[in-house]
């Protein structure tokens, strides 16, 4: 369990495609399902009549309640493993039962909880130091996907530390804080090692710049300090509370002046508001469809296209950007209803224990639910709830137990499940290593396409696709990739433009055959077709493939009818398969939405300069520069203003 929560919170593999997320699922299924299994095995030898407790009860129906969510789910296969940058499937889910479980087998003494307890905050504290060095600019290498704020003007960084992200890492240290804090309150003599620990990880708390995190720091710091005032210590808890609000505070007006006060300024009508209101009407769209046990462990990200409001188009999520909202969506009211039972058994088994650990616990029990409800908790946070729990309720004392004749066979067991996974481990892991470098590839041959690193990047993608057939987004990758070689060869060599298109198709094909409820497959499948129509040469031969890449690109924008950047990829398409009509019908289509992004009305210009129309493209482009653009520095911006002075000359 201590390495579940350390590995959840530091593990990181660079050169993945996702370095943050994927190895922390890996080793939480590596180490929580095969600890079930033991723990399973260690109950029918030595508990085989003891009475189950409630909380039993309700953890067990818990997990029944996702394991029906996953055979009802729109997609099982998805809802088995989740999304590759999100890992929220079935079997991550048994892993964090398998950790709450071992957790409550493990810990028979005070000393236990105290190990368990320690290792949490020296975590925390290390992931904090982490993030500290992000936000003053002095790590030795900068993290490719740095999370950015604007305010006052300049550009802050949000450091996500080893979690790669400021909402997870605030998971983390909101409960961290939590425990620290009831710790120091009751125990002053601690001060000398935790109160340092306690001020690094406030003052990274402050530079995430999640309003979120602070709020659930500022429920658990209420509940320590509610707990300790209780016992008459008004002064442990002062100066507990001391080594928590000062630094924050020192960082928040020193370091991050102006944006501190601008996050907390923000409202509902700001983009981040509109994010979040977008993402709860699209995950209470999904429960009045199926409303019992939701779309599927990890589905949202699949459904959301399909129930996506034109008001707001801008990307496709995986989280509705609450752990609460996430739960309803995927597994219906069953599994809100179950996970709300369990909560309040657990709130009312920590009760009865008043040792200084276990009035930590506490909380951070209220730290994590008011993180679950505004944010995502992440594989560290739901690991480090999955053991939280598990250590509150508490277990019955077995130290004067007999021992079995059969006590090899629990750790027979989790071995031989351990055996079980590690080749699907280690599938995952060369699919993830070939994965990543494929995507950076990619990325540089934007600005500079070259054909020979564009083939390294397809057949290493082609490789991650066979490791993980059933799952679309190596296949959509392999896609990408051979689609990319073919433009930079379509000048050259003709007949190897062809192959690369042909090659494009089929990996597309396989993404379809995964997923077909997912757009962006179907998009990706129609852009192949509309390549292979473009190097065409016999007229006969051009018109069928276009027609088919019409036919797969009108079949995505169906699916995501409220995609503006999906739409207007279905349009450009279209346009190079030579079906201009039916390109302007889709680039139409994405001026309606509301707000019309600025790339669409770009793209509406060329379009009508294609058709000779002079007066279309000049108020396209003039639209296009009074709307908002993504990126504002977008050198597309910069042509279509060039191209506006020169209509009007």
């Amino acid at each position: 369990m201590r390495l579940a929560i350390a590995g959840s919170v530091l593990l990181v593999v660079p050169g993945w495609l996702d370095g943050y997320v994927a190895p922390k699922a890996m080793l939480l299924r590596l180490l929580g399902i095969p600890l079930l299994a033991g723990t399973l095995a260690w109950a029918l030898l030595r508990e085989r009549l003891a009475r189950p407790t409630a909380l039993d009860a309700a953890s067990i129906a818990w997990l029944g309640a996702a394991v029906a969510a996953t055979i009802t789910a729109r997609s099982p296969s998805l809802a088995w493993y989740g999304e590759p940058e999100q890992r929220e499937g079935l079997l991550t889910l048994l892993a964090l039962f398998g950790l709450h479980v071992a957790t409550r087998a493990a810990h028979r003494s005070a000393r236990d909880l105290s190990r368990t307890g320690l290792v949490l905050l020296l975590t925390a504290a290390a992931a904090a130091t982490w993030a500290l060095i992000q936000a003053l600019g002095l790590e030795p290498v900068q993290a490719a996907d740095t999370v950015r704020y604007l305010a006052d003007g300049r550009t802050w960084s949000r450091p996500g530390s080893a979690l790669g992200d400021p909402i997870r890492l605030g998971a983390v240290l909101a409960p961290a804080l939590a425990i620290g804090a009831t710790r120091l309150a009751r125990q002053r003599s601690d001060r000398i090692w935790l109160g340092p620990l306690l001020a690094v990880m406030a003052a990274a708390l402050t530079a995430t710049l999640s309003r979120g995190a602070w709020l659930a720091a500022l429920a658990g710091l209420v509940m320590a300090a509610w707990t300790g005032l209780r016992r008459g210590d008004r002064r442990g808890v002062l100066e507990a509370q001391a080594w928590v609000l000062l630094p924050a505070l020192l960082w928040g007006v020193c370091v991050l002046g102006a944006s501190a006060g601008a996050r907390l300024g923000e409202g509902l009508s700001s983009g981040s508001g509109q994010e979040r209101l977008a993402f709860a009407r699209a995950a209470l769209a999904m429960v009045s469809r199926h409303p019992w046990t939701g779309v599927g462990p990890d589905g949202f990200g699949l459904v959301y296209p399909s129930v996506q409001s034109g008001a707001f188009w801008a990307g496709v999520p995986a989280h509705a950007h609450s752990a609460l909202l996430q739960l309803l969506a995927t597994q219906g009211f069953v599994g809100l209803l179950v996970t709300l039972a369990g909560a309040v058994i657990v709130w009312r088994a920590v009760i009865r224990h008043a040792s200084a650990w276990r009035e930590g616990l506490h909380a951070a029990l209220l730290a994590l639910a008011a993180a679950a409800l505004a944010n995502p908790l992440g594989h560290a946070g739901a690991a480090i709830l999955a053991v939280t729990t598990g250590l509150a309720a508490g277990t019955r004392d077995r130290t004067g137990a007999s021992r079995s004749p059969h006590a090899g066979w629990p750790l027979t067991a989790g071995v031989a499940v351990l055996a079980l996974l590690v080749p699907d481990a280690l599938r995952e892991w060369g699919a993830q290593r070939r994965a990543g470098p494929a995507v950076a590839t990619l990325e540089a041959s934007v600005a500079s396409p070259d054909a020979r690193s564009l083939g390294a990047a397809a057949s290493a993608a082609d490789v991650a696709r066979g490791g993980r057939p059933r799952e679309d987004a190596f296949s959509r990758l392999a896609s990408d990739a051979h689609l990319a070689r073919s433009r930079a060869l379509a000048a050259t060599d003709l007949d190897a433009a062809r192959g690369a298109a042909l090659q494009a198709e089929r990996a597309a094909l396989a993404g379809t055959d995964a997923q077909p409820l997912r757009a962006v497959a179907w998009e990706r499948l129609g852009a192949a077709l509309a390549q292979q129509a473009a190097l065409a040469t016999d007229p006969l031969e051009r018109a069928r493939l276009a027609e088919a890449a019409r036919v797969r690109l009108i079949d995505a924008v169906r699916l995501a009818p409220h995609d503006a950047p999906l739409i207007t990829s279905a349009a450009r398409h279209l346009w190079s398969a030579g079906l201009l009509a039916d390109a302007r019908s889709q680039v139409e289509r994405t001026r309606a939405l509301a707000p019309v992004p600025g790339e669409a009305h770009a793209f509406a210009a060329a379009l009508a300069w294609a058709a000779a129309d002079t007066a279309a493209a000049r108020s396209a482009l003039t639209a296009a520069l009074a709307t908002p653009w993504e990126d504002p520095q977008d050198p597309r911006r910069t042509l279509a203003q060039r191209w506006l002075e020169v209509l009007g000359r």
